[in-house]
């Protein structure tokens, strides 16, 4: 027999044992009205009963909260991707406007003049605006 077979069979023994030692306990309750003579078993399953009736919509919640973030990230990066290729795209058109506008000869505070000056044995180009 498995393990917690025998274990769950052990805990409905005790249960039975523990409710025919204190059936004959009895107590007062004022639940927005006096219950007089209530047993103690009886208000113990019914405070349990009532903790789980109390936490099950927690319970059963949190799988559509998952459900939930799984959806926002992948509509996030999906998101994501479309601004990356919209950029990219942007780019590429902007390149190519500021190509096609540029004339064929670079205007005189544009021009790019290399000088060579000697550093140390070495020779090094310098690029001058």
């Amino acid at each position: 027999m498995p393990i917690k077979l025998i274990g769950a069979i052990l805990l409905a023994v005790l249960v039975a044992v523990l409710t025919g030692f204190n059936l004959s306990n009895k107590c007062n309750v004022w639940f927005f009205h006096n219950f007089l003579n209530v047993p103690v078993f009886a208000l113990v399953i019914g405070a349990f009963v009532a903790g789980v009736l109390v936490a099950l919509p927690f319970t059963f919640g949190k799988s559509g909260l998952k459900k939930q973030l799984e959806k926002a990230k992948k509509d996030l990066s999906s998101k994501n991707k479309q601004l990356d290729d919209t950029r990219i795209e942007y780019e590429a058109k902007l390149r190519n406007a500021m190509c096609k506008d540029s004339s064929t000869e670079p205007k005189a505070e544009e021009t790019k003049t290399i000088e060579e000056k000697p550093v140390g044995k070495t020779k090094s180009k310098r690029i001058k605006k």
